[in-house]
């Protein structure tokens, strides 16, 4: 049982995070040499080589993969952040270095225009190996992808906020109206039950508090796909004319096999 123990936690973890089941492998080298017997003491050591190896060790590896790290610490320069530590602590905020100065000049050009607004990403691609596909993602596995956070505003104040309960940062739509184009609906009428399955499980408490600003979330598309390294953005087809881009061939939708893209907007790069 306890060999089968380790596989579980050594299976889901790189599952997870790509790289957590190799360094749960050394903490537990680590504290069988040394003998430990607490239980506190083996799962500390286990979290201590986890965290060395992702903040000392995997950046460099990412490097000659052709990978980097999105913003973590330096939000307000970049006006760029994690949505969720989530995506941070499983390694999933990896992509390829055009893709993040892409990311960065719009944020740049978004916050010009509209102060205060802090472009916030989800996820992107793990930082390891030229093609490793990122669960529950269909597409997430070589660095060209990511996906970002529509921006919110406080319906009462009309401050800009993102902060609405999800650990991971998915599940919170701009379901379309009764006027719009209904794929979430249709998708479903097709037995695609994964759909709108995140939207089922996530709470909407806090985020039915929030408003989606048209302007802002316009220009922040159009500053996407204006930039040159842009390839595509995928998003449901009711904001896609929302947001004024129903002739416009990057913005695009998905399919009904993935899941709905009006919580974010799935950006993709040119392939080189």
């Amino acid at each position: 049982m306890r060999y089968f123990l380790h596989f579980l936690v050594f299976a889901l973890t790189t599952i997870i995070t790509q790289v957590g089941g190799v360094f749960y492998l050394i903490g537990v080298i680590l504290y069988t040499l040394f003998r430990v017997e607490k239980t506190i003491i083996k799962f500390l050591i286990t979290v201590m080589v986890y965290l060395v190896g992702i903040v000392i060790i995997l950046p460099p590896m990412a490097k000659m993969n052709n990978r980097v790290a999105m913003p973590v610490f330096k939000v307000k320069e970049t006006h760029v952040g994690c949505h969720t530590l989530f995506t941070v602590l499983t390694n999933r905020h990896y992509v390829r270095p055009e893709l993040k100065q892409l990311v960065l000049d719009a944020a740049i050009d978004v916050n010009q225009k509209y102060p205060g607004v802090k472009v916030e990403y989800l996820d992107g691609s793990f930082p390891l190996f030229k093609e490793w596909r990122m669960l529950p993602h269909l597409k997430h596995d070589d660095g060209t992808k990511l996906d970002v956070s529509f921006i919110r505003s406080k319906s009462k104040s009309g401050k800009y906020s993102n902060r609405y309960f999800s650990f991971f940062g998915y599940g919170f739509s701009e379901p379309p109206k009764s006027t719009e184009e209904d794929y979430p609906a249709k998708c479903e009428a097709l037995g695609k039950w994964q759909y709108n399955i995140i939207e089922k499980i996530v709470p909407d408490q806090h985020w039915r508090k929030l408003s989606f600003p048209i302007a802002e979330n316009s220009f922040l598309v159009e500053s996407i796909i204006n930039q040159p390294n842009c390839r595509y953005v995928f998003i449901e087809p009711h904001l896609k004319t929302r947001l004024g881009f129903s002739n416009n061939s990057r913005v695009r939708f998905h399919g009904c096999w993935a899941v709905r893209h009006d919580d974010h907007m799935h950006i993709q790069i040119n392939r080189k």
